[in-house]
């Protein structure tokens, strides 16, 4: 034999296992056995030299010892699964199809006659996930990735320490636990996939190269995980996976991704128990990652975790931090940021916000706007549409509900309900879409008259409640819209009833409670008038909502008047009229606090514009001068105090502390000339 430039020891190979064949008769029983090696020792070749002459020897060989073996042989399976390597070694030179379909059609075979837990095993499943692994690359059906994922598994756990196809099986694994972390919501379950890198990550050494991407993935899948189906035990292992990445590299920029995801997580925890802590310590998590690299999608992440606070707690520091948060990662994108739509959108969300707790108009009309460029940013068939839509759809409805003007409302109607249309039956956002559309109905409902208005939004209203689990946060607000529709459905025990199951279900301190107390009471008022039990429980409850110290200023204060005005019409609770009317008057300066532009003060300040008199004629009725003439002062002086506030004779803290009064009169300065600059320019 002439010397083909390959080691002697493969040519020799393939001459004795061509001699042993050659020499076995033919009904000799390992004529498998010899017919499988002599293939093997081709294919051996072939990896050495490339020639397709000994390959398709090789498949003639393999074929002729899967016809030769005897039912039951031991080794069956690997003479399928050797045939099935190699004419997916074929294909990867052909590029047929038809060599793929054979290829996995023989590994499934193989597979089912392989004996769980045998080395054989991981070589059979081995082999079949990496065919199917590429026939999902050439023609992308999720059903071969699915299979591929479930074939890598076997593999793993069936390979042994000293397996010398080990690092193949854990390649395999890496990219297909890759790939399905690369498709994000596209794939409905990664379950399958978190369970392969489980097992793969556990057969290596935490040294070794392949650790970092397969716990990247995992982690990834981790998150998309809890998204679809929140549960502890995958927040803890989500974080746990978290910590092992750090290690990994302690000093790496990586490591703001990381504790990003870290800090989902943490939230995701905030979702399933209600524990503040663990929302504090997502803030901290993600401030961390944006110390470690601020790039604008860990200061979006910001901004949404602190926004996540303040919904909870009301803290008004919370809700100033997270628009600054978003103003930096809009400001410092990228033109061509795939993430610029959901940058704009978040901030839009925490000015909107902001509007509704201080009232101040330029924080809507920079939400509108920022809300309309997220949406134009992106195509009609993006993932984030219905997201982008419905928080935009919210944000026109309270502008109408300020200004009144029809265009935002048919808007917001437009965007909510083709939110809903383009979200996923399964989508766990879309219960609060549907909840939007509801509310913007009935708004809708009360300009037009329409009663399909009305209808749709009552089955909405339902929908969204019925859909979403007993024990989610966001519970108490679809209940309350759904009570909304129903009251206008002439409908108010089954409103009281929505609501009192969202005050039931709204943690003490959560500053969305006050507005249900405060709704359901104005509900009941109405029979509370005959009913005198009833009317202690309405008066109470809007006692509650004045006092509530994390609600918005504006429920507060709204409470405290409604509480004044049922009492007084009443026509023997003068007293009680005459206190709440001066709890009203003190919450005035909370309302129209200096950060606000003064036409804004002024504005707001015209909706209680007879508050003193009410308040003097209350205290008159009861006889009690201590609350009526000092809560007309009171309300009438709160713009010329804010003027006092700024004009204090500092002369005497001058002789003091020279520098802080330096300080001081410079900020009194600033102050004077942003109140002068916003009355003047009128600018939103």
């Amino acid at each position: 034999m002439a010397y083909s430039g390959q080691p002697p020891n493969l040519d020799e190979s393939v001459r004795r296992a061509r001699q042993a064949v050659m020499d076995a008769p033919i009904d000799h029983p390992q004529r498998a056995i010899l017919l499988s090696s002599f293939g093997l020792a081709l294919q051996a070749r072939y990896g050495a030299n490339g020639n397709p002459a000994d390959l398709n020897r090789s498949i003639s060989a393999l074929q002729r010892a899967a016809d030769a073996m005897t039912p039951g042989e031991p080794a069956a399976s690997l003479y399928l699964s050797n045939l099935a390597v190699a004419i997916k070694q074929r294909y990867l030179i052909s590029r047929d199809p038809a060599d793929l379909d054979e290829a996995i059609s023989l590994g499934r075979a193989a597979m089912a006659i392989a004996e769980p837990g045998e080395w054989s095993t991981a070589v059979c499943a081995g082999s079949l996930a990496s065919a199917l692994y590429a026939r999902f690359t050439a023609q992308h059906d999720e059903t071969d990735l699915r299979d591929a994922v479930s074939a890598a598994g076997e593999a793993v756990r069936s390979v042994g320490p000293d397996d010398p196809n080990r690092a193949t099986y854990v390649d395999i694994a890496t990219g297909l636990v890759t790939e399905v972390a690369s498709l994000g919501d596209r794939w409905p379950d990664v379950e399958d996939a978190i369970r392969l890198s489980q097992a793969t990550t556990a057969i290596l050494d935490p040294t070794e190269p392949k650790v970092v991407p397969l716990l990247t993935a995992s982690q990834w899948l981790l998150l998309k995980k809890l998204q679809r189906q929140p549960d502890a035990a995958t927040v803890h292992e989500c974080v746990a996976v978290g910590r092992r990445l750090l290690e990994q590299f302690p000093h790496d920029t990586r490591r703001a991704a990381v504790l990003s995801n870290i800090a989902l997580a943490e939230q995701a925890h905030f979702d399933i128990s209600g524990d503040i802590s663990a929302l504090d310590e997502g803030i901290r998590t993600t401030q961390a990652a944006v110390d470690a690299d601020p790039r604008s999608d860990w200061l979006s992440n910001l901004s949404n975790v602190l926004r996540r606070r303040y919904e909870r707690l009301g803290t008004l520091g919370d809700l100033d931090q997270a628009v600054r948060a978003a103003r930096r990662a809009v400001d410092e994108a990228s033109a061509d940021d795939p993430a610029q739509a959901k940058y704009l959108s978040n901030l839009a969300l925490a000015l909107r916000m902001r509007y509704e707790h201080l009232g101040e108009p330029r924080d809507l009309d920079q939400a509108v706007e920022n809300g309309r460029r997220a949406i134009s940013s992106v195509t009609p068939d993006d993932s984030d549409r219905p997201m982008l839509l419905s928080n935009h759809s919210v944000a026109l409805r309270v502008r109408y509900q300020a200004l009144h003007r029809i265009d935002d409302l048919d808007e917001a109607v437009d965007a909510a309900r083709t939110a809903v249309r383009l979200s996923d039956v399964h989508d766990r956002h879309r219960p609060g879409r549907l909840t939007n559309v509801s509310a913007l109905l009935v708004t809708h409902f009360l300009r037009s008259g329409v009663p399909g208005d009305l209808d749709e939004a009552l089955a909405t209203g339902r929908e969204s409640v019925s859909t979403t689990p007993a024990n989610d946060p966001r519970r108490p607000l679809f209940l309350s819209n759904l009570a909304a529709a129903l009251a206008y459905n002439d409908e108010p025990q089954g409103a009281a009833e929505q609501l009192r199951l969202a005050i039931e279900q709204s943690p003490a301190d959560h500053p969305d409670r006050a507005t249900y107390m405060y709704s359901r009471a104005n509900i009941l008022a109405i029979q509370a008038r005959d009913n005198a039990t009833l009317a202690e429980e309405v008066l109470a409850a809007w006692q509650d909502a004045a006092l509530s110290t994390t609600a918005a200023t504006s429920v507060r204060l709204s409470a405290a008047h409604t509480r004044a005005e049922f009492a007084a019409e009443s026509g023997n609770l003068w007293s009680l009229a005459s206190e709440s009317y001066s709890q009203a008057a003190e919450l005035l300066p909370l309302l129209v606090w200096r950060g606000l532009q003064r036409t804004s003060r002024e504005a707001l300040l015209s909706r209680w514009a007879g508050l003193p008199q009410d308040a003097v004629a209350a205290a008159t009725e009861s006889g009690d001068s201590q609350y009526g003439l000092p809560s007309m002062e009171q309300s009438r002086a709160v713009m010329w105090s804010q003027l006092l506030d700024v004009r204090t004779d500092l002369r005497a803290l001058h002789r003091a502390a020279p520098a802080l009064m330096a300080g001081l009169a410079h900020v009194r300065a600033e102050l004077e000339a942003l109140d002068n600059g916003m009355g003047v320019s009128g600018d939103s």
